[in-house]
């Protein structure tokens, strides 16, 4: 008797572990989801002056990053 109640606490610690474990997993996208539509335009930003801070600014990658910049900033103008 004593090792079923052994045995049925440590499944329900597994299965507390499991659940926890599935539940931290459903919500992970939703965070991420989340961290980008608040925190994206200044990812962006940020990635655009750290581009062109280390390319030269007449290489064609740059020049993306700026366009993104610039379309950033005017965004955030009409606001």
């Amino acid at each position: 008797m004593h090792m079923l109640k052994i045995l049925a606490l440590d499944l329900l610690r597994i299965g507390c572990a499991v659940g926890g474990f599935l539940y931290l997993m459903l919500w992970l996208p939703v965070f991420i989801a989340l961290f980008l539509c608040l925190f994206l335009e200044e990812v962006l930003d940020l990635t655009a002056r750290v581009c062109c801070f280390l390319l030269d600014r007449g290489t064609r990658g740059c020049w993306l990053f700026d366009r993104v910049a610039d379309w950033l900033e005017k965004r955030r103008k009409l606001k």
